[in-house]
């Protein structure tokens, strides 16, 4: 286990296959990460430890999410299964089952009395934490369904499918009233709520994250900057910060109002699957193809940037370049040095 600094704030280096899932503590002093592997890890961000570890499924995990109050942890599986675990010791709650196929994403609802689960089976099932009855099962994007988030509110879900496709579905209304989001070139990979529930951002394999007006369905920004895919995106919980994550390794901040990249603010050896915000908005935590979890500050020390650059170039910086100083935009740029 390497939990020592490295391009992170912390590096958290023990999965034997790729890390794909993260999320924070309600607390935000642990951050929980599930991988290919089957296995989830428990850390302690302060401490530079594991605190546990559970084999969870047989097949890789796929998603994890923490509930609300912090006692519980939802997995969402390779296996076509999610399973509800004590978040203290890893004891067995629950398993779900119903799910045709592998399940992608899990989500809680605000009050913790509720997940919500999509599938590459394309529904979206409605689960009654304490009630051991068969969930709501809701239907309606024609192809896989990658990304669930329960609105902050609770009486709306938003998903996104590899149909293109945005949908938002009222938690007590007919699947047939969903509205549907349609602005994607490709597959839309995550999906994820301001934290007021005006705004929904959506990310995609078009390498694109769009901002929505989720009560009219217009288009408030469109974030290009990436060079692949958009596999994860999380705002910042005073709303003011979009944080994306993508196959070209890199994870971004955006200013929510403008739509500007503001800085690059991680970069890993491999494709970044996942990313979440602390509670208290000052870091962000990744996991990535490259097997490792880490956490970065979320705050870019800009002049202490230039001034390495400044040592290390005499000459204006290629695209490339910016981007290997996480200086993302041409504004940014270093020019000879006087």
């Amino acid at each position: 286990m390497d939990t020592r600094g490295g391009g992170g704030f912390r590096v958290f280096d023990a999965h034997g296959d790729w890390a794909n899932a993260i999320a924070w503590s309600p607390a935000g002093d642990k951050v929980v990460t599930g991988s290919d592997d089957g296995w989830a890890r428990l850390w302690n961000v302060e401490g530079d430890m594991l605190v546990n570890a559970r084999r969870c499924h047989e097949d890789g995990i796929r998603t994890i999410a923490w509930s609300p109050k912090g006692d519980l942890i939802v997995t969402g599986s390779t296996d076509r299964t999610a399973k509800l675990w004590n978040a203290g010791s890893w004891a067995p709650i629950r398993t779900l089952h119903g799910h045709e196929d592998v399940v992608l994403s899990a989500a809680w609802s605000p009050n913790g009395r509720y997940v919500a689960t999509v599938s590459d089976d394309r529904t979206l099932r409605i689960w009654s934490v304490d009630s051991p009855g068969e969930p709501r099962i809701l239907r309606g994007h024609r192809d896989v369904i990658r990304s669930v988030a329960w609105s902050p509110s609770g009486d709306v879900i938003a998903t996104g499918s590899d149909d293109r496709t945005v949908k938002i579905w009222q938690v007590d209304g007919a699947a047939e009233d969903a509205l549907t989001l349609r602005g994607h070139a490709n597959w839309v990979e995550c999906v994820a709520w301001a934290p007021a529930g005006d705004r929904l951002a959506s990310a995609s394999g078009d390498k694109t994250v769009i901002i929505w007006d989720a009560s009219s369905a217009a288009q408030l920004h469109v974030l290009r900057g990436h060079d692949d895919s958009v596999r994860g995106v999380a705002w910042r919980p005073d709303g003011t910060v979009v944080a994306t994550g993508s196959a070209d390794r890199t994870a971004r901040l955006w200013d929510s109002d403008s739509g500007h990249e503001t800085s690059i603010v991680a970069v890993h050896r491999d494709q970044i699957q996942a990313l979440a915000w602390s509670p208290d908005g000052k870091l962000i935590a990744t996991a990535s193809r490259d097997r490792t979890a880490q956490v970065w500050s979320a705050r870019v020390d800009y002049d202490n940037l230039v001034a390495r650059a400044r040592r290390r170039v005499f000459r204006k910086l290629t695209a490339s370049e910016r981007r290997g100083a996480m200086l993302p935009d041409e504004s940014q740029r270093i020019g000879l040095a006087g």
